[in-house]
Parts: structure tokens; sequence; C-alpha cells
């Protein structure tokens, strides 16, 4: 019997022995399997963080050019209207014809569109 006892202990024993290890074993992969979808969750995350900072950066650096051609369409109007201003012969008066198409011309843009002397050529005019 003491024999026996031994045997069936070393069974019980080896039993207990192989179950902590398989549930070391698939603790172990758990944990492994675990962290390697936190790396990679980490990454994507890391990833559309960079993809949002590229996104505002392009925005902020539209919003800055379509600002710098507004002012330099500006610029150029403004430089225009001087120009034609101080042209010689700019103090004598013009046909009516070449008036209205200069206006016109001139209302087309955007600097001058809704100015009360464009107010007649424009379609919702009342």
């Amino acid at each position: 019997m003491i024999g026996e006892r031994e045997v069936a202990g070393r069974v019980v024993g080896m039993a207990i022995a192989g179950i902590l290890l398989f549930l070391l074993i698939g603790f172990g992969l758990y944990q492994c399997d675990k962290r390697r979808s936190e790396a990679a969750q980490s990454r994507v995350d890391a990833a559309q963080a960079g993809a949002q900072s590229n996104s505002a950066a392009d925005a902020i650096g539209t919003v800055q050019a379509r600002g710098a051609q507004e002012t330099a369409s500006e610029d150029l109007t403004r430089s225009n209207e001087r120009d034609i201003r101080n042209a010689p012969g700019a103090d004598q008066r013009v046909d009516m014809g070449v008036n209205v198409a200069g206006l016109k011309a001139l209302c087309k843009r955007e600097a001058y569109k809704n100015t009360e002397r464009c107010k007649i050529f424009r379609k919702d005019a009342k």
C-alpha cells in the first residue's frame, strides 16, 4: 500500500504540475497576445494622430495660401485703379459705351462686385 500511495501521490503531483504548467503557458501566451494587440493599437493610434496633424497642417496651409491669393488680387485691383486714375488723359470724359464696358469689367472683380456703383449690374439688384 505504501508503494501504491507513493505512486498515486506522484501521479497526482505530476497531474497538478502538468495542470499548473499548462495554466502557466496559457497565461504567458495570453499576456504575449495582449501585449502584441496593445502595441498594434498603439501604432494605429500614433498613425491616426500623425494623420490628423498632417491634415490640420494642410488645412492651415490651404487657408493661408487662399488668403494670400485674395490679398494679391485686391492689391492688383488697387494698383490697377491707381494706374488708370494717374494715366495721362484720365481726367478726360470717356464715351458712355466705353465707360459702361469698363465698369462692367471692373464689377466682375471680387473686390468691386458688391460696391454701390456695381449694384446696377448685379442680377439680384432691384
